[in-house]
């Protein structure tokens, strides 16, 4: 690689200077790659410093990014290297590193009057207000930039404007910041990166920027600012008065009638979290008042309005709320004209739930019979003669099928998939598992309908490819258990080898066992799933914690009804949070608090339940009350957490909050004192240093946690991706990724890149064993007979290039239908870093037929 790299900068001389230029380019990038995965940190260092050479000079390099220098090389060097990056005309941006960024933001401002371009992209702190200022008066009227320069400082510049306003909000200076507030919010709105708001609620200021939100509101209600001001009134516990800010606005006769339908919004909003349900009811009848119209500018909101007031109705048990809101809703979706845009599919299968919840399917049937007859947004498109697939359509046709099946109507099942000529498809597994509105997918509902036509083994065909596509959904599992019969713990065993942690097979396999009496054999078996992920939190309604379902058979059929109860009781309590979960959807806040409590009260000991309380409680300005609950979450979850962790609705940002930091600080620490040895603690105390921004600290944690449990998949996980964060050695990354490929090859619980692996026979070897061990499912599971013929009788009528070439395609898409994955050694070679880097030194700015 280095001698090629040479032979291409000799020739290069030869060549006139814009092509010599973009040639030097593509070899420093090149060079960079080199280095970072087979340099030293000095490598590295040297590679960044030839790239600012080149750039120096008028090089093609418009864009650098800047490598963590001070992790790499120390303060000195770093200050250096930064000093003559800054020199060039290069925009520069750090995306590693938070002492290289303070760095570069120091020296640029010592060097402002040198910077030969703005430096947009280094302010990204809340304290790089002076930088941003110099910048302004420096470039304010700098215009002739090339437009890729143009393009990277737009879009840097308009981080940089959100950093400066809520620098000028945390200092005071609220007339500088209301400029900059009526200029972002006026052309896109206000928008707070993920970053931003951290770094408010690390400086504990939040509240001057719900003051000052307010303030501007009350003078411009029109700035597009709205979802950032409730979001964090909420959180700061002054919902009140953003209700009263509302009211006092609606208030005025001059507002416009967008302006006022937003509002209006807001008002339910507040109403329903303060648990004011009756008031914020009315509002919400008043707003679907009279019958919806084409010419309607806010129809979509307004049938949104509807199905959250039908929502609501079933919930809190008020049938008279339910019928006129889908009454409006089924109108609005009826309406000739396509008014309700990109919307549209979810308000249909948003429609069609409310109606089967309330019972009334068969008014979901006609408006799926509806959706069907009317022109659809491909209605006449074709490619080569074959008509287009129309998504709205297949959702419709998946509707019906679903409907048919909860009725047992299943050869009317069979008909629909075989006569239909508008599923776009010609085998169902194109879409096995498109979900009806109640989320059964169409697979299971095929092979529910085979079944009852004496066609069991077709049903299994059709499972297996289900659960290829959807390893973890049980109701596929237990018809394919109960089809399979004393085949079944075999199978099992064998979908269990090709993925170790998705433990449905063992949980399936336990019940298989239970129910031949083999209860010592299941009781191990369960067990071993729930220990891969305790909190089986990506699992929906009924289905989660199955794993304590079968265990609590199990060990009530060995006589231990205690234990039996138990386990049963944490299931109730794990129902009764996720019901919480469908009040909290739906803004009634304060009774899905009511049911969280109710389900601590029959089982205290689930992290879960008890991280979600505590963190809707922070978001409500209830701080005090969340304390406990944030406690006792912390010291549930190294219990709650297996090699997977799989994080519960609410419970994403359980280290979001700085008070909770400081509490799950203080119970990771104790728990460690108390026990060195399990894995589950020093990961969770790397995940909150990651939060805090001590990313040396994680890296230390994540070793001390696979250092513990070679096969901690997400420890893994963590440790690879924290390597964007900061320096890590290039062999330690790799032991990392191939680890990950090791475990997880289909990347089906964690993404990973295998682009930058150094070890290039070892990547090649792994890849190959691995690959060597995976299945894949080449046989269509089941065919669409009229769709197919449709699309086979399009095909014959093309040129035999032409037809050859979409047989081609079809067969791809088929194959990535199948999720089926595309390991193989030379596949993953040709994307490997460095041979992207080569292909444009070699003759084209892509090596053909070799992008995976």
């Amino acid at each position: 690689m280095k001698a090629t790299l040479l032979r291409m900068e000799a020739a290069a001389v030869d060549v006139d200077r814009t092509e010599r230029s973009r040639k030097l380019a593509l070899i420093a990038e090149a060079r960079g790659i080199v280095a970072s995965i087979h340099g030293s940190r000095e490598d590295i260092a040297g590679a960044f410093s030839a790239k600012l050479a080149l750039a120096s000079h008028g090089g093609a390099l418009s864009y650098i990014e800047v490598p963590d220098l001070v992790g790499l090389v120390g303060v000195e060097r770093a200050a250096a290297l930064l000093k003559e990056a800054l020199a060039t005309p290069a925009q520069l941006r750090v995306p590693n590193g938070e002492k290289t960024r303070e760095l570069a933001r120091a020296i640029a401002l010592e060097n402002a009057a040198s910077l030969r371009t703005a430096q947009w992209g280094l302010v990204d702190s809340i304290d790089a207000d002076r930088l941003y200022e110099v910048l302004q008066q420096r470039f304010s009227n700098v215009t002739d930039q090339s437009n890729e320069t143009l393009d990277v400082n737009d879009y840097a510049r308009g981080e940089a404007d959100i950093y400066y306003l809520l620098s000028k909000i945390v200092a005071g200076q609220m007339d500088k910041a209301e400029a900059i507030l009526l200029a972002l919010a006026e052309e896109d709105g206000l928008y707070l990166p993920k970053d931003a708001v951290k770094a408010l609620q690390r400086a504990n200021q939040n509240a001057a920027l719900v003051n000052f939100l307010h303030a501007m509101l009350a003078k411009h209600p029109e700035l597009q600012a709205w979802d950032v001001y409730v979001e964090q009134a909420s959180y700061m516990g002054r919902s009140q008065e953003a209700l009263a800010l509302v009211r006092q606005l609606l208030a005025r006769k001059e507002l416009g009638s967008s302006l006022r339908v937003e509002l209006e919004r807001r008002e339910v909003d507040a109403l329903l979290a303060a648990n004011r349900v009756d008031e914020g009811v009315a509002l919400l009848q008043k707003q679907i008042a009279g019958e919806p119209r084409s010419e309607d500018r806010g129809l979509a909101q307004s049938t949104k309005n509807a199905l959250r007031l039908a929502r609501i109705g079933q919930l809190l048990k008020r049938p008279a709320l339910v019928t006129p809101s889908l009454e409006y809703a089924k109108a609005a979706l009826e309406l000739k004209g396509d008014d309700l845009g990109y919307e549209r599919a979810a308000l249909l299968k948003a429609t069609w739930a409310a109606y089967r919840r309330d019972g009334k399917a068969d008014l979901a049937q006609a408006l799926a019979v509806s959706e069907l007859q009317r022109p659809g947004a491909n209605a006449g498109a074709e490619h080569y003669g074959i008509p287009e697939a129309d998504a709205a359509k297949r959702s419709a046709l998946v509707e019906l099928a679903g409907l048919y099946g909860v009725e047992n109507r299943h050869e009317d099942v069979l008909a629909l998939l075989a006569g239909s000529r508008k599923w776009g498809a010609r085998n169902l597994d194109e879409f096995i598992a498109d979900r009806d509105s109640l989320e059964v997918p169409v697979g299971v509902t095929a092979a529910r309908a085979l079944v009852d036509n004496g066609k069991p083994e077709a049903a299994v065909k059709v499972l297996r490819a289900l659960l290829d596509r959807m390893p973890g959904y049980d109701p596929a599992y237990e018809l394919y258990v109960r089809l399979t019969g004393d085949r079944a713990v075999a199978e099992l065993d064998a979908r269990y080898a090709k993925d170790k942690f998705e433990e449905r097979p063992l949980i399936w396999k336990a019940h298989a066992l239970l129910a031949d009496r083999q209860l010592d054999a299941a009781e191990r078996t369960i067990n071993q799933a729930i220990a891969i992920d305790p909190s089986d939190a990506e699992q929906g309604k009924n289905d989660r914690l199955r794993a304590y379902s079968v265990l609590a058979n199990i060990v009530e059929a060995k006589g231990d009804k205690r234990s039996a109860a138990t386990y049963r009781k944490a299931l109730e309590a794990i129902r009764i949070s996720q019901n919480a979960d469908d009040f909290h959807a739906v803004g009634l806040f304060d009774r899905a608090f009511v049911l969280y409590r109710d389900a601590l009260g029959r089982f205290a000991d689930a992290y879960c339940i008890q991280s979600r309380l505590a963190i809707q409680l922070t978001r409500q300005g209830r701080h005090a009350e969340a304390v406990a609950h944030y406690r006792r979450a912390y010291e549930l979850m190294p219990e709650s957490f297996g090699r997977v962790e799989s994080h519960c609705f609410g419970c994403e940002s359980v280290f979001a909050d700085q008070q909770a930091q400081g509490i799950a600080d203080s119970v990771f620490q104790q728990a460690i004192v108390r026990d060195r040895m399990k894995p589950q603690t020093h990961y969770l105390l790397g995940y909150l240093r990651e939060e805090q921004g001590r990313y040396d600290d994680a890296l230390q944690s994540y070793r001390n946690a696979v250092a513990l449990d070679g096969d901690y998949l997400n420890a893994w996980k963590r440790f690879n991706e924290l390597g964007q964060k900061i320096y890590i050695d290039a062999d330690e990354r790799d032991i990392a990724r191939l680890k990950l490929l090791k475990l997880d090859p289909a990347q089906r619980h964690v993404q990973y890149d295998l682009q930058a692996v150094r070890n290039l026979p070892q990547l090649w070897n792994d890849v190959e064993t691995t690959a060597a061990v995976m299945t894949r499912q080449d046989e269509v599971s089941y065919r669409l007979v009229a769709s197919a013929d449709m699309y086979d009788a399009a095909l014959a009528k093309l040129p035999p290039e032409i037809r050859l070439q979409m047989e081609q395609y079809a067969a791809l898409v088929e194959k990535s239908q199948r999720n089926a994955p595309r390991l193989d050694p030379q596949a993953v070679l040709f994307s490997h870093a460095l041979v992207k880097a080569a292909a444009p030194l070699l003759g084209g700015a892509t090596m053909r037929g070799m992008d995976y």
